[in-house]
Parts: C-alpha cells; sequence; structure tokens
C-alpha cells in the first residue's frame, strides 16, 4: 500500500491511535476525517503529503511519532484543514545511539555522583541521517563499591551503554589529566575550518590516505558533515587519529553523514584519515574530496561556524615510466632515445612527457637524466 485513500477512515470515532505502514507515500483528502478520539499518530519516513483535511475534526490529537530527523518531517507536505499536525507534539525517535565521546570524568571515588560533561552522541534516524547530541538521560551509575561500572545513556527510549571506574579510595580522584581542562575556541582568531589534504597517485594504486585536518583551534566541538565525494574512486572507510585521547567519528550506513566529536585541540591537527580506493582503470584527473558543513557545537551547546576547505585525489602517469612498469630507471631512459630517434616505432607510455610541457622533445631526455641521477 502506498495510498491511504480519500476519506478511507473517516468518523471512525473508536479510534484512538494510528500507526501508518512504511511505504505509504500519501495520505488522502479526509483521510481521518472526524475521528474524534484518535490521540497519537505514528507516520514513517516513506510519507510525502497528507491531504487536504486528512486530520480536520481529530480534536484529540496531540501527539505525532516519526522515526526521522526534524529536517525531514519539516520537507512533509501538509495541505490545509490538518493544523491538529502541525500544532501537536512531535517525537522524533531514532534507531540507535553512537557514543562519540565519553564524558570528562571516567574515574570515580566511592560515593562520588556522576558528571556526564563532555559526552557527545550521535543519532542515527531510519531515513539515514544523523545528528549529535550532549542531552542524555543516564541510569545505572553505582559509586557504593569499587569496580568497572556500566552506565547507561538514553534518548528518545533509545539506550547505548559504556564502562567507568570506580576506585576503592574515598578521596577525590584526580581528574583525568589529558581531557580535564577543554581548549576554549579563541573568540579573536580566524573561525576554524577542516581541511582536506590532495594526493596524487597512478591508476591502481588501490587504497589511498588523505588527511583530514582541523585548524585554527576549535577547542572542544563536535560537527555534522555531508560527504561530497567525486565518482570513480570509492570510500572505503577511516582511520582514527593516533595519541588523540579525545575523539570520536562514525558515519551512517549510506555514507550521506559524518558525525565528529573531538576534545583537546591545541593548534592544527590531523583529526582522521580517510581511504579511498583507486582502481586500475580509472581515467586521469582530479577526484574532488569534499564535505558540505550542516552543523557544529561546542560542549555548551553553542553554535560553531566551520570553512571547510577541499582536497582532490589526483590520478596522474607516473612520468619518466616509459614501459609503465610502475619504475623509472635506465631502461626508461634508453626507450625515450628510442622514441626520440624513432616514435612511430617505438611504444611508450603516457609517462613520456617528462617535464610535462606538453611536447617530447630532448628536453624530456635532459629531466629524466636528472631525474634518475638524483634517484641513484
Amino acid at each position: 500500500m502506498t495510498n491511504v485513500g480519500t476519506s478511507a477512515f473517516s468518523g471512525c470515532v473508536c479510534l484512538t491511535s494510528l500507526e501508518i505502514p512504511d511505504g505509504v507515500i500519501s495520505i488522502g483528502s479526509a483521510a481521518f476525517l472526524g475521528c474524534a478520539g484518535l490521540t497519537s499518530v505514528t507516520l514513517p519516513v516513506s510519507v510525502k503529503t497528507v491531504g487536504e483535511n486528512a486530520f480536520t475534526g481529530c480534536g484529540a490529537l496531540t501527539t505525532v511519532y516519526y522515526n526521522v530527523s526534524e529536517t525531514a518531517f519539516g520537507r512533509i507536505s501538509v495541505a490545509s484543514g490538518n493544523e491538529v499536525i502541525l500544532a501537536a507534539e512531535v517525537c522524533f525517535t531514532h534507531s540507535f545511539i553512537r557514543i562519540l565521546l565519553l564524558p570528562l570524568k571516567t574515574v570515580y571515588a566511592v560515593g562520588e555522583e556522576f558528571e556526564p560533561a563532555g559526552i557527545a552522541a550521535a543519532l542515527f534516524y531510519d531515513d539515514s541521517s544523523v545528528s549529535l547530541t550532549s542531552r542524555l538521560g543516564y541510569s545505572g551509575f553505582d559509586s557504593s563499591s569499587p569496580g568497572t561500572k556500566t552506565v547507561m545513556a538514553s534518548y528518545g527510549g533509545v539506550q547505548t551503554e559504556f564502562e567507568v571506574t570506580v576506585t576503592g579510595s574515598a578521596d577525590p580522584v584526580e581528574p583525568d589529566p589529558v581531557r580535564s581542562d577543554p581548549v576554549e575556541p579563541d573568540p579573536a582568531g580566524d573561525a576554524p575550518r577542516i581541511v582536506v589534504d590532495s594526493v596524487t597517485c597512478q591508476p591502481g594504486a588501490g587504497e589511498v590516505e588523505v588527511a583530514l585536518r582541523v585548524e585554527n583551534d576549535p577547542g572542544f566541538f563536535a560537527l555534522l558533515l555531508k560527504p561530497d565525494f567525486a565518482v570513480g574512486i570509492e570510500y572505503l572507510g577511516f582511520n582514527e587519529p593516533a595519541g588523540i585521547s579525545g575523539f570520536g567519528a562514525v558515519t551512517d550506513s549510506n555514507i550521506n553523514l559524518m558525525a565528529i566529536a573531538m576534545a583537546d585541540i591545541e593548534g592544527d591537527q590531523t583529526i582522521l584519515t580517510l581511504i579511498f580506493d583507486v582502481p586500475q582503470d580509472i581515467p586521469y584527473g582530479e577526484y574532488a574530496i569534499n564535505f558540505v558543513y550542516l552543523s557544529g557545537n561546542d560542549y555548551d551547546e553553542n553554535l560553531l561556524d566551520f570553512e571547510i576547505v577541499p582536497g582532490a585525489v589526483i590520478i596522474e602517469p607516473l612520468y619518466g615510466d616509459m614501459d609503465g612498469n610502475g619504475t623509472v630507471d635506465s631502461i626508461d631512459l634508453t626507450l625515450l632515445r628510442e622514441y626520440l630517434t624513432d616514435p612511430d616505432n617505438t611504444s611508450v607510455s603516457d609517462g613520456v612527457d617528462v617535464n610535462r610541457d606538453g611536447a617530447i622533445n630532448t628536453l624530456d631526455l635532459t629531466r629524466l637524466r636528472k631525474l634518475l641521477s638524483v634517484n641513484a
């Protein structure tokens, strides 16, 4: 079923709750007209339109459950006569939570209370969208005895868990020295920015790493990015940075969004390394690696503005490799001499224009000699 027909359930006064099945695209005009007992409606991600007067006369309707993000809800076309839907409380439920950053305090003395400051989480919705939050509910923390303790974190009825440690000492525990004093952004400095590096390689290079760097001291932050990668190279994943304690990054299943949270940023740092596959049959050229900045905040929920500097994977020949075997050596020098003497009967690779000036001549021979002498 893809549509709820016109007046399909009109006047069903005994209907108290309603769950529209996934796959329904449109709710027809007057579909639930006069359903006076209806108090809640669950809409699937598939719904695109709500017809005129579909919920007119549903005065008891106070709650709408929507398994997607607020942004997606705003894209539903709601016709006139459905003011009750727009006035209802909309509960945006999600599929699961991923903790990106643990709290600043993860070691407690016996008897201490839980301190959630510094936590960051990504919320994943059914439409593959992701949002960031630090406003979670907590349960299960017990500091009455020493040991490893599991803390349940929840948002909108969905839970996840993480572990903290309670020591046997009743004396105050010193905070983690690495993350105890998060770096605050410099309000007078330049806006923080994300810089995508560029790399150059040849067709068939296989796995190629592209660094993602943060500049201008953003401090203690979380951000949401939409990857915009050129067609032709395949995104394989990312590696987390080494030596940085406060870091978390995650992508949705379709690589449509990337959420990153980070602490302890002082100066310019590589925050993660993207991994791409470069196939053998890829054409030469620049393959843009970019992100669209969607949102970001510090841990007081203040919005941050990031600049994104795109990079690229640049595919070009290995200049000087006349025989195309992946190396530049004395055999290539011999082939270039033969080509300059008899170009019609000498086969060489695309790397023949050694100095990249668009012409094949003795200047390329001179350049190749220099390359070989330097690498000797």
